[in-house]
């Protein structure tokens, strides 16, 4: 699947899901910011400045999926998908580190 044609299913999932157009495309940008993070963390030490940015993003996309009800949870491993939705019921008890997969991924690519 070509990126454009995941960002553009990805936005409809996000959709259904209630999120509307702006902040969907506010979500695939920290995404896309995070996963670029994350890949150059896996190459090397991030500098203070790129840990602050990491950082505030997650921040911003915590504040966003909150209006909606639902948790952010930043996956930091380059392979993936960097950022996902869940509701808390979702989580059936567990810890977010362990159970993030349960909720919507936000495409990064």
């Amino acid at each position: 699947m070509t990126n454009m044609k995941a960002r553009i299913n990805n936005a409809a999932q996000l959709g259904r899901a209630g999120i509307n157009a702006s902040d969907v495309a506010r979500f695939q940008n920290i995404s896309r910011s995070l996963s670029h993070l994350d890949e150059l963390s896996c190459n090397q030490e991030l500098t203070h400045r790129q840990e602050t940015r990491s950082d505030n993003l997650e921040k911003q996309a915590a504040t966003i999926a909150a209006t909606y009800g639902l948790l952010s949870y930043h996956q930091s491993d380059p392979r993936g998908w960097s950022l996902y939705l869940v509701k808390t019921e979702q989580l059936l008890g567990h810890s977010i580190d362990a159970a993030y997969n349960r909720g919507l991924g936000v495409c990064s690519d």
